[in-house]
C-alpha cells in the first residue's frame, strides 16, 4: 500500500505537478462519463496505454499480492489445468513438442485446441524464459502480470472518460483486479486474459460509435477471442449489451436514424475483422470441439430457475413455485456482494460478483447522485437487469456457457457484472458534488438492509464474523465519504485530504487481501492445492526418469505410470501416454479407451484398468512405477519386466526409486492386421474383455464369420468364471428392478453388503467388471481361502458355534478376524474399471464383497462380471500381430510426422493405433491414400502386399484457411488505419482552416467595432451601407450589430444632409 501511495504522490515524470489526494474541488471540470467530449483544459490520454495515472493502479494489486505471497498462500498457487499445460508449453517454444499436435493425450491428439483455451495468452509465453524446475514461479509472475493488467485496463477505461481522480482510479482498478472472480477463478488464468481486455473492448465500443475509431475495438475484441475462445464467445454477448447500451442509453449525443443505422454497420464489419484476425486459432478450434465437446452433455432447455441452496433450504419443491424460486435465487445473490463470502467452484455454486464494499456503498449513490441523469441510470438499470436475469434463468446462463452447464466453475461470465458495478461506483465518486449528505443516509440504509439479509438468512457459505466486518467497513467507507464531500474540516487542507486518501487505500488493500486470503484457504478446502515443495519434487523426478527412459531407449512408443499428481502428468513428464483430462476431447478416442477397460470418466481417461492385451495393442511398452504397494497391486501387470531404476529423495527426505518396467509384447504405434478387422462397427462398453476378445482375435485372423457376416467364433483370451452361488444380498439391502438394471437400495441396520463367491479354476489372473449406467460409489473387500486356511476357518468357527459351517459363515468369520483385504472403491471418480483380483492356486475359494458406500444409500448395477485370463492364449496370437511392424524412423519423425517402413501380406491391413480425426495426410510411397476409421476409433492404412515407406502428417483443419483471414484481417486494419489518419489529417486540416478564418474576421470585427477608416477608400454613407450589408451577410456582423452600426451610419448621413 505504501508503495501505491508512493506512486501517486511521486510522479516519475520530471515537472509533474503534485495534487492534492482526493481534492474537493477537481483542477479541471468532470466531463460526461460516457462521452469523449472533455471541457476546454481537460487532457485525455494520447496513445493506446500510456504511462498515466491508469498506471499507478498496479502497484496496489502487486501490493496485494506480494502481501498473499507473503502469507504463503501463494506458496500453494496452482493447478493441473494450467500448470501442467505451462510445461507443455516450454517443451514446445524449445523446441522438444509439437504446437499441433500431442502423444501425451489420450493416445494421441491435435494440441491446437488445448494451446487456445489454456495456453494462447501472450503472456505464456514467458514460460521459455524460466527454467523447466521454476514453472511454479512462471505461473506466479503470468498472474501476477495479469492482475496488474485487470487494474490497469480498468484505470485506463476511467481515465479515457475522465472520471475521477488519479488516486480514484488506483482504487477501483484494484478492486477489479482483486475482485472475487479474480481471485477465486484465478487458478484458471486463461481466463483472467478477457477480463483485463474487457474495459478496452468496452471503450472501443463507445469510441467506434462516438468517434468512429475502429483500431480498440477491433484489436481488443479480437485479442480477446485469441487469448481465450471460450471466454471471448462470452465477450461477444456482451458486446451486443453493450453496443446496445451505450447507443442507447449511455451518450448524450443526440443522433438521427441514420446514425443508428450506421452504428450497426460499423459494429458489425468491425466484429467481423476481428473475427477474421483469430480465426486462424477459432477454425482449428471449432473442428477439435466437434470431435466430442458439442455433445459433451445433453442440455435441458426447459425454462427454469437456478436452484440456489436457499431455494433447496426454504422450498419443498422448488420447481412447482418457480416465482418463490426466482425471490429466493435473488436473495441467494446478497452475500455474494460481499468479502470472505467463497461458496463453491462446483456446479452449484454462485456468481461471483464481489467487487468491494466501497462499490456497494456508492452504488446506491450513483443513483441519488445529481449529476448523473436519468438517461444513464435507466440504461445502467437495464444492463444489470439483463445480466442478472441471465444468471438467474439456467436456459439462457447455458447459453452463456456454449449451449451447456459447467462441470465446475460456474457463471464463467459473472466479471461482466462486476466491470458494470464499478464503473457506476466510479462514476458516482467522480462526480461527489451531485451527491449530498443526506444521500449517504440513504445508502447507509440499504447497507444495512443488505446486512440484516445476509445475518438473518444465516448464509453457510459466509466466513466466522464476515458479515460484521462487512458492516463494519461500509461504515468506515461511509464516513470517509462524509468527509470527501467537503466542508470546513476537508476544504483547503492538503494534509487531510492526504490522509484519507492513505486511509482508503489502506481500507481497500486491506479488504481485498481478506477476501483473497479466505477465498485461497476455502478453495484449498474444497479442491485442495499442492505444495510448492511437493509439486516441484514429484515433477522434477517424473521427468528425469522420463529421460532416463528416452536416453535407455530412443524409439517412438508409448509409456504410461502407475502413480498420479493428476491426469495431465504426462503432459509435464513428456510421455506419450493414455491419461488425459481437457475441455477439448476426442470422444470416439476416449470411448475406444473405455472399451478396452481403462478408467474413463466424462471428459479425461487414466491409466487405470490396465489389461496386458489392451496395453499391448496400443503399444505401452513401458510403465513407469515408484514401487509403492497399492500402485503396484491395481496397475502395474505381474508379466512386465523391470528393466532400468532411478534413485531420488522426496520432498520429506526419503529415498525413493522409480523403475522403468518393459511389455515385451507393446507392438508398435502400426502394425498388420487381419482386414476383417474392417467389419467390427464399433467395441461395445458393456463388456471389456469380450470387447478385447474380439477385437484381438480379429486383427489376428483367428475370428470367423457365419455367411450373413455375423460373428461365428473366436479366440478368447478371456472366460467366464462362474459363481459358486448366487450373491448373499445382506439383511440391510432391498433389490428391485431399475429397468435393465438392478437397485441395491440401503434399507435395514447392519452392514449393507452383496457377497460373490468364486472358486479358481487355475493360476490364471481373474478378473472383475461391475456394469452400471448410473454410477454410486461402493466399496470392494476380497478375502480367500486355500484347502488348509478354510479348515483352519472352520475349526475357529466352530469353537463357538454348531452346525455345518458354509461360506457364509466363512465370511463372517472373516469379518470379526480381519480376514478382507480392502479393493479399494469402485464405480465413482476414476475407479470404473477392469479390476484385476490376482492370481490364485487351483481350488481357491474367494469372496469378495461389496459394500454400499454413498451418502444417497444406493446404488445401481446391471451385470457383475468375473473372467479367467489366458496368457498363453493371447502370447500365440501377439506373436502373429508382431510379425508385420511399422518401424518408424525417430530421425525423420516427430509429433506431427510420422515415417517409416512396413511390410504387408495379401489380406492385410496396416493398423494404428494412434485416434482417427480430420487433419491427417497419409502417403504410401510417396503418394497420397485416404486413411479409413477402424472399430470407428483408430487410423487404418489399406496397403497391397509388399514393403512400403508410410509418412503420416498431421496440419488441424482449417489451419491455412484461417491463417488466410488473419492476413486479410491485419491487410483491413493497416487500410482502417491508414485512412483514419487521412482522414484525422484532413479534420486537423479543416480545424486550422477554421480558426484561421476566425481569427481574420475577429481581426476585421475589431478594426470596424473601433471605427477605423480607411482615408483611401470611398467613405460616403451609401458606400458605407453596402459594406455593412456584405459584412452582415457574411455573418462577421450579427443583427444587432448590423442594426447599430446602420442605424449610427443613417443618423450621420441624415446629419450632413442638413448641413448641406
Amino acid at each position: 500500500m505504501i508503495l501505491a501511495l508512493a506512486s501517486y504522490l511521486h510522479p516519475l515524470r520530471r515537472g509533474a505537478k503534485r495534487r492534492a489526494a482526493f481534492p474537493l474541488h477537481r483542477d479541471t471540470p468532470p466531463c460526461d462519463p460516457h462521452t469523449q467530449q472533455k471541457p476546454e483544459g481537460a487532457s485525455a490520454p494520447s496513445g493506446f496505454l500510456p504511462y498515466s495515472a491508469a498506471a499507478r493502479s498496479v502497484p496496489v494489486v502487486l501490493a496485494v499480492a506480494a502481501g498473499i505471497r507473503a502469507l504463503g498462500v501463494a506458496l500453494r498457487f496452482f493447478c493441473q489445468m494450467i500448470g501442467l499445460p505451462l510445461r507443455a508449453l516450454r517443451r514446445v517454444l524449445h523446441g522438444d513438442a509439437s504446437l499441433l499436435y500431442s502423444f501425451s493425450r489420450a493416445m494421441g491428439g491435435e494440441f491446437l485446441g488445448i494451446f487456445a483455451y489454456y495456453l494462447a495468452s501472450p503472456l505464456s509465453f514467458l514460460v521459455a524464459l524460466f527454467p523447466a524446475d521454476n514453472i511454479l514461479d512462471a505461473l506466479l509472475v503470468i498472474f501476477t502480470l495479469k492482475c496488474g493488467l485487470c487494474s490497469l485496463s480498468l484505470a485506463y477505461y476511467l481515465e479515457a472518460h475522465g472520471i475521477g481522480t488519479k488516486p480514484a482510479r488506483i482504487i477501483f482498478g484494484a478492486l477489479y483486479a482483486l475482485s472475487g472472480y479474480g481471485m477465486i477463478y484465478q487458478h484458471n488464468t486463461m481466463w483472467i486474459d478477457c477480463m483485463a481486455l474487457l474495459p478496452l473492448v468496452a471503450l472501443g465500443i463507445e469510441k467506434l460509435i462516438s468517434e468512429k475509431k475502429y483500431k480498440m475495438f477491433t484489436l481488443s475484441l479480437g485479442l480477446a477471442i485469441f487469448s481465450n475462445f471460450y471466454i471471448g464467445y462470452m465477450i461477444c454477448f456482451f458486446v451486443i449489451l453493450y453496443f446496445l447500451f451505450y447507443l442507447c442509453f449511455g451518450s448524450d449525443k443526440k443522433r438521427k436514424g441514420y446514425d443508428y443505422f450506421t452504428a450497426f454497420v460499423r459494429i458489425a464489419y468491425s466484429s467481423v475483422i476481428a473475427l477474421a484476425c483469430a480465426a486462424f486459432m477459432l477454425l482449428p478450434v471449432y473442428n477439435a470441439l466437434k470431435l466430442g465437446k458439442f455433445e459433451f452433455t445433453d442440455p435441458d432447455y426447459s425454462f427454469r430457475f437456478q436452484s440456489f441452496p436457499l431455494s433447496k433450504k426454504l422450498l419443498e419443491n422448488a420447481q412447482d413455485s418457480p416465482l418463490l424460486v426466482f425471490l429466493c435465487d435473488l436473495l441467494d445473490m446478497f452475500p455474494q456482494l460481499l468479502p470472505a463470502q467463497y461458496d463453491s467452484v462446483n456446479v452449484q455454486g454462485k456468481p461471483e460478483i464481489y467487487c468491494g464494499l466501497l462499490t456497494l456503498v456508492l452504488l446506491p449513490l450513483f443513483y441519488l447522485n445529481k449529476k448523473v441523469n436519468r438517461k444513464k441510470k435507466i440504461g445502467y438499470s437495464l444492463l444489470i437487469a439483463v445480466m442478472v436475469m441471465c444468471m438467474l434463468i439456467t436456459p439462457i446462463d447455458m447459453m452463456w456457457h456454449g449451449g451447456q452447464v459447467p462441470n465446475w466453475l460456474p457463471f464463467r461470465y459473472a466479471f461482466l457484472l462486476s466491470f458494470v458495478f464499478l464503473t457506476m461506483a466510479a462514476t458516482a465518486f467522480a462526480n461527489r458534488d451531485g451527491i449530498e449528505k443526506k444521500h449517504l443516509i440513504g445508502s447507509a440504509v440499504i447497507m444495512a438492509v443488505i446486512i440484516a439479509i445476509v445475518a438473518g438468512l444465516k448464509f453457510d457459505q459466509m466466513a466466522k464474523g464476515a458479515v460484521w466486518i462487512s458492516a463494519a467497513l461500509m461504515g468506515i467507507y461511509l464516513i470517509l465519504l462524509y468527509f470527501m464531500l467537503g466542508g470546513k474540516i476537508t476544504q483547503g487542507k492538503r494534509g487531510v485530504s492526504v490522509a484519507l486518501t492513505t486511509m482508503m487505500l489502506i481500507m481497500v488493500g486491506g479488504e481485498a487481501t481478506y477476501n483473497a486470503v479466505d477465498s485461497m484457504k476455502d478453495i484449498d478446502k474444497e479442491v485442495a492445492y499442492s505444495t510448492r515443495a511437493s509439486y516441484q519434487n514429484y515433477v522434477q523426478n517424473g521427468r528425469a526418469a522420463t529421460q532416463m527412459l528416452e536416453e535407455k531407449d530412443d524409439g517412438f512408443y508409448r509409456a504410461e505410470k502407475t502413480f498420479f499428481r493428476c491426469v495431465n502428468d504426462n503432459a509435464a513428464f513428456g510421455l506419450k501416454g493414455i491419461s488425459h483430462s481437457s475441455s477439448v476431447m476426442n470422444t470416439r478416442a476416449i470411448n475406444f479407451i473405455e472399451t478396452l477397460g481403462y478408467c474413463m470418466h466424462s471428459y479425461y481417461t487414466r491409466y487405470d484398468g490396465n489389461t496386458e492385451i489392451a496395453d499391448s495393442l496400443l503399444g505401452i511398452k513401458y510403465v513407469l512405477d515408484r514401487g509403492e504397494s497399492g500402485d503396484q497391486n491395481r496397475r502395474l501387470n505381474p508379466a512386465y519386466e523391470a528393466r532400468w531404476a532411478y534413485d531420488y529423495t522426496n520432498e520429506n527426505g526419503t529415498a525413493k526409486t522409480i523403475t522403468a518396467y518393459e511389455n515385451t509384447n507393446a507392438l508398435s504405434i502400426g502394425y498388420m492386421v487381419d482386414e476383417d478387422v474392417q467389419k467390427i462397427d464399433h467395441l461395445g462398453n458393456d463388456n471389456p474383455f469380450n470387447s478385447q476378445n474380439i477385437f484381438m482375435s480379429t486383427m489376428s485372423g483367428q475370428t470367423t464369420f457365419d455367411e450373413n457376416g455375423q460373428f461365428q467364433s473366436w479366440h478368447e483370451y478371456y472366460t467366464p468364471l462362474n459363481l459358486a452361488e448366487n450373491p448373499i444380498v445382506s439383511d440391510a439391502i432391498t433389490t428391485s428392478p431399475y429397468g435393465e438394471q438392478t437397485k441395491y437400495d440401503v434399507t435395514g441396520d447392519g452392514d449393507p453388503t452383496v457377497d460373490f463367491h468364486l472358486v479358481a479354476e487355475s493360476n490364471e489372473p481373474i478378473y472383475i467388471y461391475f456394469k452400471t449406467e448410473f454410477q454410486k460409489k461402493v466399496n470392494l473387500w476380497m478375502s480367500t481361502w486355500n484347502d488348509s486356511e478354510w479348515s483352519e476357518a472352520e475349526n475357529g468357527w466352530k469353537e463357538s458355534n454348531s452346525g455345518d459351517f458354509t461360506w457364509k459363515d466363512a465370511d463372517e468369520y472373516a469379518k470379526n478376524n480381519g480376514g478382507f483385504q480392502s479393493m479399494g472403491e469402485y464405480f465413482e471418480g476414476d475407479n470404473y474399471i477392469a479390476l484385476r483380483l490376482g492370481t490364485f492356486e487351483p481350488g481357491t475359494k474367494i469372496t469378495l464383497r461389496m459394500t454400499i458406500a454413498n451418502e444417497e444409500k444406493f446404488t445401481i448395477v446391471k451385470n457383475f462380471l468375473f473372467y479367467t485370463y489366458h496368457p498363453d492364449v493371447f502370447q500365440e496370437d501377439i506373436d502373429i500381430l508382431k510379425q508385420n511392424q511399422w518401424q518408424i524412423d525417430t530421425k525423420k519423425s516427430n509429433d506431427r510426422k510420422l515415417t517409416g517402413t512396413i511390410t504387408a501380406e495379401d489380406g492385410q491391413i496396416m493398423m494404428t493405433s494412434i485416434p482417427d480425426q480430420p487433419g491427417w495426410t497419409v502417403k504410401v510411397d510417396g503418394k497420397k491414400v485416404d486413411q479409413v476409421a477402424i472399430v470407428d476409433a483408430m487410423i487404418g492404412v489399406p496397403l497391397s502386399a509388399g514393403e512400403h515407406t508410410v509418412t503420416m502428417t498431421y496440419t488441424p483443419p482449417g489451419w491455412w484457411i484461417g491463417m488466410g483471414t488473419l492476413a486479410g484481417g491485419i491487410i483491413l486494419i493497416v487500410l482502417f488505419w491508414f485512412g483514419d489518419r487521412k482522414r484525422y489529417a484532413a479534420m486537423l486540416a479543416e480545424i486550422e482552416a477554421e480558426k484561421e478564418r476566425e481569427q481574420q474576421q475577429a481581426k476585421k470585427r475589431v478594426k470596424l467595432k473601433s471605427g477605423t477608416k480607411d482615408k483611401a477608400n470611398d467613405d460616403s454613407p451609401e458606400k458605407l451601407l453596402e459594406k455593412l450589408e456584405a459584412l452582415h451577410q457574411q455573418g462577421i456582423l450579427d443583427d444587432k450589430e448590423f442594426a447599430a452600426k446602420k442605424a449610427e451610419i443613417e443618423k450621420k448621413k441624415k446629419a450632413d444632409g442638413k448641413q448641406t
